[in-house]
């Protein structure tokens, strides 16, 4: 009996391992820590003010917890999107619990907070679960307005 539930439970943890490395395989948003996010995007430091890029692609980046009910609502539409605008836009999803010096610094109240990094201009942020089309328009018109 011993052997049995040893090898039952080999096998639920053998499928549940290559579920989640399936799930962060597919995913088109890359998970990033803080310091991740200075040598990718910039120096988040100064917070929104006299923030600048270094990057030469516009960013969205989702700040999220793993415990947040509509930040895991939100992962797979940032994922659609992230797969729509490849290429042009850079996805990023960040920590709070574990990166709390870069929410300090973006004085992160509520979560999901997303954070448009366009490559010349000024930060903008929305906070909370927004659906597909809204988040689109979004993009569109802080990233390509002009164009």
């Amino acid at each position: 009996m011993k052997r049995l539930l040893y090898l039952i439970y080999t096998i639920c943890m053998v499928f549940s391992t290559n579920c989640i490395q399936a799930i962060a395989q597919t995913s088109q948003v890359e998970i990033i820590n803080q310091a991740q996010f200075k040598s990718l995007v910039g120096d988040y430091s100064m917070g929104f003010e006299g923030f600048k890029m270094i990057g030469n692609k516009p960013v969205v980046l989702d700040i999220y917890a793993t415990w947040c009910g509509p930040c895991k609502r939100l992962s797979p539409i940032l994922d659609e999107l992230a797969t729509e605008y490849k290429g042009m836009v850079d996805f990023y999803k960040i920590d709070l619990d574990k990166n709390r010096g870069l929410g300090d610094a973006f004085g992160v109240q509520s979560i999901p907070m997303i954070i448009f990094f366009p490559v010349k201009g000024k930060p903008q942020y929305i906070m909370g679960l927004y659906p597909k089309n809204e988040l689109k328009e979004v993009v569109d018109y802080m990233f390509f307005k002009n164009k």
